[in-house]
């Protein structure tokens, strides 16, 4: 509950150090707590910080080789993983591309097939062109001739036909009519 503050844990209190023989920091405060002691001055801290070090050339030496070796197996477990991320990678970038690649090849084997029987169409249809242009071309040169022979056939047909000269011209008259009442009346 919002009120409540004994079940209430926060990270300070989570994080601070236990007391020796207490298990629940929720527990009875009654308890007797430790005497508090004074503070430290600046120079005490400076003076144990000082004589709590060791200065001796091999402790130096260890940490410093030790520093090193730390360094060394650092670097090698990062380029271990490196290499491992980028073979990961490398490895579904490849599958990637050659999925890409199998599409591009199957629609590009389909264009070609495609293709191919569009070409196989045009030469079917310049076949049939080739064809009507000879039928086209035959037609034309019959047409002349049958021109030629009607012409002809129209001058024969008229060999048999009658010319007459200074006949008098009548609208709507029969000309066989006409001629044949000339003729009776000249010839009788």
């Amino acid at each position: 509950m919002p009120g409540d503050n004994k079940s209430v844990k926060t990270v300070q209190t989570m994080l601070a150090a236990k007391k020796p023989g207490s298990n629940d920091s929720s527990k009875d405060s009654t308890k007797e707590k430790p005497p508090k002691q004074n503070k430290r001055s600046h120079s005490n801290v400076a003076n144990e910080s000082v004589e709590g070090t060791d200065l001796t050339g091999t402790s130096i030496q260890n940490d410093l080789i030790q520093q090193k070796d730390l360094k060394s197996l650092v670097s090698d477990i990062v380029q271990k993983l490196l290499d491992h991320f980028k073979e990961k990678i490398t490895s579904k970038f490849e599958c990637k591309i050659r999925e890409a690649t199998g599409k591009l090849d199957d629609k590009l084997d389909t264009l070609m097939i495609e293709n191919e029987n569009l070409r196989e169409r045009i030469r079917a249809k310049d076949k049939v062109i080739d064809n009507l242009v000879e039928k086209v071309g035959d037609i034309n040169n019959r047409s002349i001739d049958a021109l030629k022979l009607a012409n002809y056939n129209e001058q024969y047909s008229r060999k048999h036909n009658i010319r007459m000269l200074n006949f008098p011209e009548k609208r709507g008259e029969n000309l066989k009519k006409a001629f044949v009442e000339l003729v009776n009346s000249d010839l009788m």
